[in-house]
């Protein structure tokens, strides 16, 4: 363990909203830890898409993915539906820091799952782990989703507040016309939840244009952040390129607090 952390990290990205931008922001992550020279352990219970799985999952010579499950130096897949309790044995991973990538209805299934969330947030406290929630915010169902999230907080009783991380992704909103919407929903629903003592709000804003011609989101989508840095490209995409790795940055500065 790094001795400048007094506790191992568990960042697990939730929402119950679709195309949220959460598979960005979770190749985000790996690389900003990863360009630091920091290991972070990866878990992919996205069953659906599997898009952390498929940039960093172990790979052979060909680039095929091997199917080998290793957290540590590629990708553990698991299906949250039926194996649900690596979310909280991700716990004992022999690394500092630790993401979970869920699918995008996982509020709704861990509070199903986790019948006894009592039960469920004292194992990360009982083993020396502090959670990090992470929800991206890019529609007015996003609300909806933080809304569930402190809802479950508020009914268990913590010795630690949660760290819950909100990425407003103001990029990808001003490319979807949400943005004055949203922005207006978002300080509206901070004014209810910010005094609560078992919560640590963290705020954390993404800038990158999401061009109309959809350069930036197949990039992304495609390929890990770090590979397509490494690339050549044309100037327009050099410059979208910049303001990601000042996303990164900032991404990185919220979660090592």
């Amino acid at each position: 363990m790094n001795e400048a952390l007094k506790r191992k990290q568990i960042y697990i990205l939730l929402t119950n909203e679709g195309s949220a931008t959460k598979s960005d922001i979770a190749d985000k992550i790996c690389y900003a830890f990863e360009s630091k020279g920091l290991k972070i352990a990866k878990y992919d219970g996205d069953n659906d898409h599997r898009s952390l799985y498929k940039k960093y999952g172990k790979k052979d010579k060909h680039g095929n993915l091997t199917g080998l499950n290793d957290a540590l130096d590629g990708c553990y897949r698991f299906d949250i539906e039926t194996d649900n309790d690596i979310i909280v044995e991700s716990i004992q991973t022999h690394c500092d820091y630790v993401l979970l990538d869920l699918p995008a209805r996982s509020i709704d299934i861990t509070q199903r799952i986790f019948g006894d969330l009592d039960l469920f947030y004292t194992a990360f406290e009982n083993n020396d782990a502090e959670l990090n929630v992470i929800i991206p915010v890019v529609s007015d169902k996003s609300m909806t989703s933080i809304k569930d999230i402190y809802a479950t907080i508020s009914d268990v009783t913590l010795t630690n507040p949660i760290n819950l991380i909100l990425v407003k992704n103001t990029g990808y909103m001003k490319h979807l016309g949400t943005y004055a919407e949203v922005s207006h929903l978002y300080v509206e629903l901070m004014e209810i939840i910010a005094s609560n003592q078992q919560v640590n709000i963290i705020e954390v804003e993404l800038k990158t244009i999401y061009d109309n011609k959809g350069v930036m989101a197949g990039l992304l989508k495609e390929n890990k952040l770090g590979d397509i840095l490494n690339q050549k490209h044309s100037i327009v995409v050099k410059t979208l390129l910049g303001q990601v790795q000042g996303d990164v940055e900032r991404l990185y500065q919220a979660l090592v607090k």
